[in-house]
């Protein structure tokens, strides 16, 4: 995927220190396995003597916004199949077409000014980057589940006061067992969204 998509620049974390000091170590020749990535950047403390640490990055910008001249069809980034039929394949999306991804699914959802809504999808995925685009143009707030687990996510939407969430249905059908008749008092959970397969009644 970081070749095809010729990305320059890679963000990551901890957690993925082996597999990103495997790919720098591959270094840039493309036709030798390496990638164009010339831009590593940390989040997090431990950052590699070749990386950027995005903490000392964001302290160090300036405070007004950067001004980006970019929108109707120029490309906003690529979502990557997940290859179930040969190689991840890169789709183009633009500016305009998550414009009405977004204006699309807020008519049909009731996500409201200074909700609270739950990511339990990867980020890889559009289920998680739309809704994650319509929390930010309704004014809600959302809370980052790294991992989903049936049972956490209970803890989750109480701790959290969680209002909404997206959960396809094998994901739902494995918190059913988890689910407690007595979380109901302290639930602010308005909704669920959920698509793609039959879910099973409790």
């Amino acid at each position: 995927m970081l070749r095809d998509s010729g990305a320059t620049a890679l963000v990551s974390d901890g957690e993925y220190d082996a597999v990103v000091d495997d790919l720098h170590g591959r270094g840039g020749d493309i036709d030798a396995d390496g990638t164009p990535v010339s831009h590593w950047l940390r989040v997090g403390a431990d950052t590699p003597a070749w990386a950027l640490d995005v903490d000392a990055l964001i302290e160090g910008a300036p405070a007004d916004p950067a001004v980006v001249d970019a929108g109707g069809d120029d490309p906003l980034f690529i979502m990557y199949t997940s290859g179930t039929s040969g190689l991840p394949k890169g789709v183009l999306h633009t500016h305009d077409s998550v414009r009405w991804a977004v204006l699309t699914l807020l008519a049909s959802v009731d996500l409201r000014f200074r909700g609270r809504y739950l990511i339990s999808l990867p980020l890889f995925h559009v289920a998680a980057l739309t809704p994650m685009a319509c929390c930010i143009y309704r004014g809600v707030t959302m809370i980052l589940m790294r991992h989903f687990d049936a049972k956490r996510i209970w803890d989750l939407f109480i701790d959290e006061r969680a209002t909404t969430t997206l959960a396809v249905p094998p994901m739902l059908n494995m918190t059913l067992p988890t689910y407690d008749p007595a979380l109901d008092e302290s639930l602010q959970l308005r909704w669920i969204m959920t698509a793609g397969a039959r879910c099973r009644r409790r």
